[in-house]
């Protein structure tokens, strides 16, 4: 639905490329702290999205698969996982509510909670990432 972009970790991320210090092992402990985060407060959000969706939230998780997008830069997907008592996919609902649905298929006005929590988890995120690079570097003698 939306995307997340981590920034402000770029010189880390440099110096740990430089290095050789950013393996597999560093990349998925960075995207599972991530996705932690983000999973937390997209949770909190379709709570309280002002929908009826508070069964919805245990939904919410990420992949623990790593894939790479064209330019190699790896990610995880998160999205809400599996079906409703009526046979509809949980996130295909999810994004109908944050987005909205036109008159002429029955008006929903959107609340964009799902957007909403990704900005929301931005800040943290940036920070998790930021402390464990820096950890990694200390560990190394780095910084």
């Amino acid at each position: 639905m939306a995307k997340i972009k981590i920034s402000g970790t770029d010189e880390l991320l440099a110096t740990l490329q430089n290095e050789n210090l950013f393996d597999e092992d560093m990349e998925r402990e960075l995207l599972y702290a991530a996705g932690d985060i983000i999973v937390e407060e997209l949770q909190r959000m379709v709570r309280n999205s002002g929908f009826r969706t508070e069964d919805y939230a245990s939904s919410v998780k990420y992949s623990k698969t790593i894939k790479k997008d064209k330019k190699g830069y790896p990610y995880i997907t998160i999205t809400a996982q599996g079906k409703n008592r009526q046979g509809e996919r949980r996130a295909t609902v999810l994004f109908v509510l944050n987005y909205g649905r036109a008159e002429k298929y029955g008006k929903i006005t959107g609340t964009y909670f799902w957007t909403k929590g990704v900005r929301n988890a931005q800040k943290r995120v940036d920070a998790e990432l930021e402390k464990i690079m820096t950890q990694k570097l200390q560990e190394r003698g780095l910084l």
